[in-house]
């Protein structure tokens, strides 16, 4: 591995770190999701900030994750051409990181729903929201997965 391929590794990781803190945090300062439109529309500030940092933690997290599927079997040197998004999640499940490739599938679908879509009306606004939190869980376990693969020598640095 060169010292390029090993500061992108190790950016990518910081990142992580980083970013699971701040889905932590959002999550937290959003309180209980809301459970209909009503709940929604009466958040009160802080929480409609926090929701909309929660869907950019999510969305951050997901793109950061799918670098580093992207990375690992370059560095492993395996060979990825005409690989799929789907494929670099299922070696990602090979390697342990990541719980259920197929699953990562509805992660990158939010993930792109996030970064395109720019709802305004505040019943376009739920759903996201229910489905970043539902997402969560996923997102800090293969973060987490993936920084332990690499620091209990799962590549060789």
């Amino acid at each position: 591995m060169t010292e390029g391929e090993t500061d992108v590794l190790h950016a990518i990781l910081a990142r992580l770190d980083a970013l699971l803190i701040a889905l932590e945090e959002d999550a937290e300062a959003l309180g209980t999701l809301p459970r209909d439109m009503s709940e929604f529309a009466a958040m009160d500030r802080g929480r409609r900030v926090a929701s909309r940092a929660l869907l950019k933690s999510v969305e951050q997290t997901e793109d950061q994750l799918a670098r580093l599927f992207r990375l690992l079997p370059k560095l492993m040197l395996v060979e990825t051409r005409g690989w799929f998004a789907q494929d670099h999640a299922n070696f990602a499940e090979k390697l342990g990181i990541l719980g259920d490739g197929f699953a990562w599938t509805a992660i990158i679908r939010l993930r792109n729903r996030l970064v395109h879509d720019y709802p305004l009306a505040p019943e376009a606004q739920l759903d996201p929201l229910i489905q970043a939190h539902a997402a969560i869980p996923l997102l800090t376990q293969t973060a987490r997965s993936a920084q332990s693969f690499v620091a209990n020598g799962g590549l060789s640095l």
